[in-house]
C-alpha cells in the first residue's frame, strides 16, 4: 500500500507508524521519486529507493533510519537514480562486501550441507527454487533487511499460499542466515529474519458430539471387554 508523498525529514520519520494488521508500510518522498521510508510492524524504519535499470525494477535498502539522516539517505538515493539514468549499474560499487547472493548461498552452500544429514532435503530444494530464489535470489545477503523479508512473506500471502508454506519459507531462511553467520560468511553479520515472527497457523478443526452420538459412545464403552476403558 503506497501512501501520499511528503517531504521526508528526520522529525517526520519519528511520527511514522505501521498501520495495525500490516507487515510494513511505505512512506514516499515528494522530492526524489522512488525514495521512501519503509516502516516495519516491529517499529524498525529503513530508508529505501526503487528505480529501473535495464528495464528491471530494483529496490535498494539505503540504511536504518536510526543510523543515517534523511538528507544523507536522500543523497544516496539521488546518486543511485542518476547513475541508472546514465546507463551505469548503480549497485555495482555498493555490492562489494555485501556477501553472496541469496541464490548462490542457498544452492551452492546450504543445499550440500543439508543433503549430508537431512532425508527430506528435496523439500528444502523445492522451497528454495520455487519461492526463495524467484523472489529474493538476486539480493545480496548482507543487504537484506527485515522489511525485505516482510515484503517476501506478504507477497506469498497475496498469492494465496497456505500459512504453513509461508512459515516453512521463513524457517528455512532463518536457518540459512544462521548458518552463514556461523560459517563467518563475508558480508553477513546479522540475521534479518530474526525480527520476523512466524504467522499464526491455527488450523485446528473442532467437532462436538450430538446427544445421540454421546449415548452411542457411552454404550459402546460399557460393552467393551476392557475394564480400563470403562
Amino acid at each position: 500500500m503506497k501512501t501520499a508523498s511528503t517531504f521526508i525529514t528526520d522529525i517526520y520519520i519519528r511520527g511514522l507508524n505501521c498501520p495495525r494488521g500490516r507487515a510494513h508500510q511505505e512512506f514516499f518522498d515528494s522530492e526524489v521519486r522512488g525514495f521512501y521510508v519503509d516502516v516495519l510492524a516491529s517499529g524498525r524504519k529503513s530508508f529505501r529507493v526503487r528505480y529501473r535499470f535495464e528495464k528491471k525494477l530494483r529496490i535498494v535498502t539505503l540504511g536504518d533510519c536510526m543510523l543515517i539522516t534523511a538528507d544523507e539517505a536522500r543523497k544516496l538515493a539521488r546518486d543511485l537514480i542518476r547513475k541508472a539514468k546514465q546507463g551505469v549499474d548503480p549497485q555495482e560499487p555498493i555490492q562489494h562486501g555485501l556477501g553472496p547472493k541469496i541464490k548462490d548461498f542457498f544452492l551452492d552452500k546450504y543445499m550440500p550441507y543439508v543433503k549430508s544429514y537431512k532425508r527430506s532435503w528435496d523439500t528444502d530444494l523445492s522451497m528454495i527454487n520455487n519461492h526463495i530464489v524467484t523472489k529474493l535470489g538476486e539480493l545480496h545477503m548482507g543487504s537484506i533487511s527485515p522489511p525485505d523479508i516482510a515484503v517476501f512473506v506478504e507477497t506469498m500471502r497475496s498469492q494465496d499460499y497456505a500459512l504453513g508454506t509461508c512459515n516453512r519459507a521463513l524457517v528455512l531462511l532463518r536457518f540459512g542466515f544462521e548458518l552463514a553467520i556461523r560459517w563467518k560468511t563475508a558480508g553477513v553479520e546479522s540475521n534479518p529474519v530474526k525480527e520476523i515472527k512466524n504467522l499464526r497457523d491455527d488450523n485446528r478443526i473442532e467437532r462436538f458430539l450430538s446427544n445421540q452420538q454421546t449415548i452411542n459412545l457411552l454404550e459402546a464403552v460399557k460393552q467393551s471387554e476392557s475394564e480400563m476403558l470403562q
